[in-house]
């Protein structure tokens, strides 16, 4: 009887154990809303530093910039795109960009120091300043690296502490 209830025993792991997993579930539309796009991907001179900008399919995106050797992240709330918005009811099309071809993407100065990028008006600012009958701007915003802080310039800022934006260069920089 031992034996017997050894064989049965051992079927029957064998059994559960050989079923296949769960079959995933296929990709819906729904699942395509929830993936955001990473463009404008820019890394420092000194390869310390990586800024990107992240984009939703719909809605305000986000300036990010990572640090590459240390734990230091920082995510700055902008819009995807500079939109001109007519009366109630219009539609949206995209603006001119006052930056060029570099709109929307971060740069970074020469030492690595800091780090460029524009502000786009949120989709809650340009609504707002149409309200107003108002106009929304991109302004052009420095982040320094050494503690995330940033300035947008162009904008009233909270802060009145000015900040140096100097870089430290001599003639031996330049040489080929």
């Amino acid at each position: 009887m031992r034996p017997f209830t050894l064989a049965i025993l051992f079927l029957s792991s064998t059994l559960a154990f050989s079923q296949a997993p769960p079959a995933k579930r296929p990709i819906k539309h729904s699942d395509y809303d929830i993936w955001n796009t990473a463009s404008a991907i820019t890394l420092s001179p000194d390869g310390q530093w990586l800024a990107y900008s992240q984009t939703p399919p719909e809605g305000d995106g986000a300036i990010v910039v990572k640090s590459l050797t240390g734990n230091a992240a920082y995510s700055i709330a902008t819009g995807t795109r500079a939109a001109v918005l007519g009366p109630p009811g219009a539609t949206e099309t995209p603006a001119p960009s006052p930056f060029g071809p570099l709109a929307g993407s971060p740069q970074f100065t020469p030492d690595g120091k800091r780090v460029l990028f524009p502000l786009l008006p949120t989709k809650a600012e340009q609504e707002k300043a149409r309200n107003e009958k108002k106009e929304s701007r991109t302004v052009l915003a420095v982040m320094d690296l050494s503690n995330g802080r940033y300035l947008a310039l162009g904008l009233q800022n909270e802060e009145p502490k000015g900040y140096d934006f100097t870089i430290q260069r001599s003639a031996a920089d330049y040489q080929p």
